[in-house]
């Protein structure tokens, strides 16, 4: 029983080094968040993430704070949405209206200062109008607009058109119309919105500090550590020789039995 107990043991102490290595060369984070208050809409989030997390800003971005490349910077910012749910009662559907830049890098001077950079960065896209998804529908449809009319033009202008070519006249009017519909819809719309939401866009709370963060599977390594090195111990325990320092009267006596 002793040699299976001792190559337990010796594995649960191997198991143990293991996960104290693994656990020791864990790399520290320190995270920072910036609030920010921003134009409600509900593509909001995303036209921010395709505005200001492209290469040519996060290597820029990286480049100011020491960052060693685009891509460590790219994985170390996450981009958290605020919510109201004030209009609940009248049946509106919550909206964004903030945003949380976090950032989370070895160094916690360097995360402060790329959190606040970056909300700073977001600020200035929303008040030069180019996180604005209002705008960027309105410029689709103008753009499909004036593409339509050119192939209406097109074909109008033919005058040996077949009864195939009358016919795709025909939907192409007709969706021209649907699109010039739509248009003016969201024309009214955006004139709308610049009235009641104009420049949102402000700082309600910089980054100051760092708080300093494990990863998140830290604590269970640590458990997982200290389990196996009691078992080992236990294991090893358990496989030692027991000698007592007395003998025992059944002993005594098969001793004398054999000596007879």
């Amino acid at each position: 029983m002793r040699g299976p107990m001792r190559v337990l043991s010796v594995a649960l102490c191997g198991v143990y080094l293991v996960v104290l290595l693994r656990f020791w060369g864990a790399v520290p984070g320190y995270e920072a968040f910036a609030a920010l208050q921003i134009r409600p809409g509900a593509g909001a989030v995303q036209l921010i993430d395709t505005r200001l997390l492209t290469r040519d800003t996060l290597e820029a971005t990286a480049a100011r704070h020491g960052v060693p490349s685009a891509l460590s910077l790219a994985e170390a910012v996450a981009i958290h949405p605020l919510t109201t749910e004030a209009g609940a009662t009248l049946g509106l559907a919550p909206q964004t209206i903030g945003l949380i830049v976090a950032v989370r890098l070895p160094d916690p001077d360097q995360a402060v200062r790329v959190a606040n950079d970056l909300a700073l960065q977001i600020i200035d896209l929303g008040q030069a109008g180019q996180i604005d998804a209002g705008a960027e529908a309105l410029g689709l449809y103008r753009a499909e607009e004036n593409r339509l009319w050119q192939e209406i033009a097109a074909l109008r202008s033919d005058p040996g058109l077949d009864a195939a070519r009358r016919r795709e006249l025909g939907l192409m009017e007709d969706q021209y119309a649907e699109v010039r519909q739509a248009l003016a819809r969201d024309e009214v719309q955006a004139r709308v919105d610049a009235r009641l939401r104009a420049a949102p866009y402000a700082m309600l709370a910089r980054a100051q500090v760092a708080k300093p963060t494990d990863p998140a599977h830290r604590e269970a390594m640590g458990a997982l550590a200290a389990g196996a090195l009691f078992l080992a111990l236990l294991s090893t325990l358990i496989g030692r020789e027991v000698t007592l320092p007395f003998r025992s009267e059944r002993s005594a006596d098969s001793a004398r039995n054999r000596s007879s």
